[in-house]
């Protein structure tokens, strides 16, 4: 009798702590946290959205022109998933909301593809230095692909992350096989980067910056960016990677670094010290000789 009692309580417990699985079929939907939502259908999301209450986001729903009480904002999203939780996208898109974000997450959360956000202000939003795994998604059109505004970890796989403002603004990442080409400012803006397997060539500005303490490149291709290919304010280090035909401080800049960069079997054209003018923005300074038109 003992036996069949804890093996019951076993089976128990393990429903209990089991995630519950939700159609996710229209906007303004959110996923309880903990739990699993699948999105069902394609959705275009507009102006409506929660009101805000502290730092949570209610069940009073709103748009911009309100009603909200006083110094409490309309929050509006495609899809909100609550702490631990999990949206799978099964092939289908999100789209807009155009002042909003697709996709908002609150603290810790997993979102897959195959499927697309795009045409947001923010394509995924991070809240509260959450903890993220996004994998095999694209994020095109929107203000700003990924955006966490404050300190939080990142872990990033088979994206497509292009035609944005900015394609990545973010904290501190671990990014994997993700293509950040073609957005029409930053590539990749981070803190602590890891970046394997990425591509950040043809953005507006510079493909990657990061003011971090640190920042490593492994297989990386940064060329053809408006500023330059790789931009680190901290210890960087190049391994196996290609950085050509960038135009940092307008004057052909591949590498600008605080510190001298490490370099193991990578290409670049140009490298310089990184100087940061009393007006802002980038410049550069003397060579660091590590380049091979230095």
């Amino acid at each position: 009798m003992r036996g069949h009692l804890g093996a019951a309580l076993v089976l128990l417990l393990g429903f209990a702590g089991s995630a519950r699985t939700a159609d996710i079929t229209q906007c303004t939907q959110k996923i309880p946290a903990g739990d699993i939502g699948i999105l069902q259908a394609d959705l275009v999301c507009g102006d409506a959205g929660f009101c805000q209450e502290g730092l949570d986001v209610g069940d009073q729903p709103c748009t911009s022109s309100g009603p909200c009480a006083p110094g409490s904002a309309c929050v509006r999203f495609g899809v909100r998933i609550g702490n631990g939780g999990r949206l799978e996208l099964n092939g289908h898109s999100i789209g807009g909301p155009a002042a909003g974000s697709a996709v908002d997450c609150a603290g810790r959360c997993t979102i897959t593809g195959p499927g697309s956000l795009a045409g947001a202000e923010l394509g995924i939003h991070m809240n509260r230095g959450g903890h993220i795994v996004v994998k095999n998604l694209a994020l095109q059109g929107n203000v700003v692909g990924i955006e966490g505004d404050d300190p939080g970890k990142l872990r990033l796989s088979d994206l497509t992350v292009s035609q944005n403002r900015v394609g990545l603004l973010v904290a501190d990442v671990v990014a994997k096989t993700v293509d950040v080409s073609g957005n029409t400012q930053v590539g990749i803006q981070s803190a602590n980067l890891r970046a394997i397997g990425v591509t950040a060539n043809g953005n507006g500005e510079e493909g990657i910056t990061s003011f971090g303490l640190r920042a490593s490149l492994h297989d990386v291709s940064a060329n053809g960016n408006g500023g330059a290919g790789f931009v680190a304010f901290g210890r960087a280090t190049i391994v196996d990677s290609t950085l050509l035909g960038n135009n940092g401080g307008g004057a052909g800049f591949d590498v600008l670094t605080i510190r001298p960069p490490r370099l193991r079997n990578s290409s670049c054209g140009h490298s310089a010290a990184l100087v940061i003018p009393p007006e802002g923005g980038f410049d550069a300074g003397a060579s660091w000789g590590v380049c091979a038109n230095d």
